[in-house]
């Protein structure tokens, strides 16, 4: 039977997702183990660039911050309501003691055994034979591209260098991929499960009273709005994707009030505000003036910066250039008298 999975395969999902997980955290520890006297193991090991932003931002939470500042600009800023997911982190990792790298690492692992357990009820939505549904959730788990093919050619694929184009890269890299992509999944499944029959039609408005179809809506939403704090821009693949869904199977029923389209719609409709706060491009694009570095995306961010500094280096040398001479050269006065 579809959808339905018993206990005892329960217990073999969850051996096998910590044995997966368990795996991606051995590279972190092989290197932690041979790093040379003298040297510091950062515990990055992919894209160590966003990888120490991301730390960047924890060490924002640690220190008691819930909006997101940017510490590179010498404007005033509020603060924003972005990358609370790390922020989180950071304040996790202050109450309980834990360095930032290791917080970060015990919340990539959790994260993926829950994006694999969601695989698994996902893929058990279409597979109802156990032996198929165990193969499957392996190739789903473990598998990649096939750029390994092409990569001696110099030709890499996007599977070797996009994380989250694969489960097991996600579940290798950082704490938000995988569990954006879990989200993602419950949310389809909260909403319109069962995903593979006619779907869930109950005109009667008694059906949204039951105690069953408030989990789903509790779920939905919840996992939507996680999804919002965390990842906000997979809210628009999510409720694209989910919409089409839910219009092919209303126009396969020619019955369109049915109990997931007010859960889709219940659950959209609460994260939205999340989404507003979260600054989303399409809110940006009125406020992308270098004059508000704080509050513009990556590059365009990243562009205001750069001019900013070059800014203030350029006033540095014609207004104050003069009063930095004069006080290098009195401490280097200083210095000769000391001597």
């Amino acid at each position: 039977m579809t959808g339905r999975v018993e206990r005892q395969e329960w217990r073999w999902v969850l051996i096998v997702a910590l044995l997966v997980v368990g795996i991606a955290a051995l590279p972190y520890l092989l290197s932690w183990l041979i790093t040379p006297v003298g040297k510091v193991y950062t515990g990055l090991l992919v894209n160590p660039f966003d990888g120490h932003s991301y730390l960047a931002k924890m060490r924002q939470g640690a220190a008691g911050q819930w909006l997101f500042r940017l510490p590179f600009t010498s404007e005033p800023q509020r603060g924003a309501f972005v990358y609370e997911y790390y922020l989180f982190l950071g304040h996790v990792s202050a109450l309980s003691g834990l360095p930032l790298i290791v917080t970060y690492h015990i919340a990539r692992s959790l994260t993926g055994l829950f994006l694999l357990v969601v695989i698994y009820r996902f893929v058990a939505e279409f597979i109802a034979e156990v032996n198929q549904r165990r193969i499957t959730f392996l190739i789903v788990a473990l598998s990649s591209g096939l750029g390994w093919i092409v990569a001696a050619s110099g030709t890499v694929g996007v599977d070797l260098w996009v994380p989250e184009a694969n489960t097991f890269y996600s579940i290798f890299v950082n704490p938000h991929f995988p569990v954006a992509e879990a989200l993602m999944l419950l949310t389809f499944l909260a909403v319109a499960a069962p995903l593979n029959i006619a779907g869930d039609f109950r005109p009667d408005r008694r059906a949204f009273a039951s105690r069953r179809e408030a989990l789903r809506l509790l779920l939905s939403s919840g996992s939507s709005l996680a999804l919002a704090f965390v990842q906000p821009f997979a809210l628009l693949v999510v409720y694209s994707v989910l919409g089409a869904f839910l219009v092919c199977r209303s126009l396969r029923q020619h019955r369109w009030f049915s109990a997931d389209w007010a859960r889709a719609i219940i659950a959209g409709l609460v994260s939205t505000p999340l989404i507003g706060l979260e600054n989303l491009p399409s809110r940006l694009l009125h406020e992308l003036t270098l004059s508000h570095a704080d509050k513009l995306p990556g590059y365009e961010r990243d562009l205001a910066q750069a001019t900013e500094s070059i800014r203030l280096c350029t006033a540095l040398r014609e207004a104050r250039a003069a009063e930095l001479v004069a006080a290098f050269e009195k401490q280097s006065n200083r210095s000769r008298v000391a001597t």
